[in-house]
């Protein structure tokens, strides 16, 4: 086994352990974002075929192999029902017991309830711990302000596609299984991208760049209903002003997009 199978292995370890920690706390604990997807497309891409019920078998059943023996990226986002922070300072020594391993904080963000943190020895991986929360934005292309919620299902909402809400639960009672709040896997097997609500782009609108970088990096298509929400803000005569507001993340959105077309 090489080095990297074993970090991996090791990291599994130790995510299983932070689930079980969650648990016992009286929390969940899941991965969301990019790995979902991520692990969600490949499946679907390689395994898909049948009904949409027997589709979910498989689906189910490879995420389970894939999350043992497939590299997972080096940056894994994680979701936890309660204030994230104050549960990991919590949980420090506990961890240490079971895995032989710290957990070391690098950066926490107070105004989004979220921090950075690694593992002693897992070096190359990157968590970041958010705490469920719901957003309201006071007007366009500001940050949202954040307020705790214990509820996973209202977190999902706030998300910017339904592709990027699928949960991996970390949870000693089902590890491993896949949850879906939204319509995230069917939109994934038909190939959408779909916002959730109508101010999607206006509450932020770095993500009319994202939209079409996850469209041009899976080969999808941006939703109907998505896709005139999308122009509507493009069209809209203070787009100008957003961009301004948030000219830093649409540099980054527009180099991630650039990074995918061959040259």
């Amino acid at each position: 086994m090489g080095l990297l199978a074993n970090l991996q292995e090791d990291l599994i370890y130790s995510l299983s352990t932070l689930g079980k920690l969650a648990y016992d706390s009286g929390f969940e604990l899941f991965i969301v974002g990019g790995v979902p997807r991520n692990l969600v497309y490949r499946i679907l891409l390689k395994d898909h075929e049948g009904d949409e019920k027997a589709a979910n078998g498989v689906v189910q059943r490879s995420l389970e192999r894939l999350m043992l023996t497939e590299p997972l990226g080096n940056d894994i986002d994680l979701l936890i029902n309660t204030a994230a922070l104050p549960w990991i300072s919590s949980i420090k020594e506990r961890f240490k017991l079971l895995t032989k391993r710290t957990l070391i904080i690098i950066e926490e963000f107070k105004p989004f309830q979220t921090v950075k943190v690694k593992i002693s020895g897992l070096d190359i991986y990157d968590l970041e711990f958010a705490s469920a929360r719901t957003e309201s934005y006071p007007e366009p292309a500001a940050f949202p302000e954040v307020t705790l919620s214990s509820n996973i299902k209202e977190d999902i909402s706030r998300r910017d596609f339904t592709i990027n809400s699928l949960l991996i639960s970390l949870g000693p009672l089902n590890f491993a299984e896949l949850i879906d709040h939204s319509s995230a896997l069917s939109d994934m097997k038909m190939g959408l991208i779909r916002a959730f609500h109508s101010n999607s782009f206006i509450d932020d609108p770095t993500r009319i760049y994202r939209a079409f970088r996850f469209a041009l990096e899976y080969g999808f298509e941006i939703e109907l209903k998505t896709s005139e929400w999308l122009k509507a803000a493009l069209k809209d005569e203070r787009f100008s002003l957003w961009f301004k507001k948030r000219k830093n993340r649409f540099n980054i959105e527009l180099e991630k997009y650039r990074s995918l077309i061959p040259h």
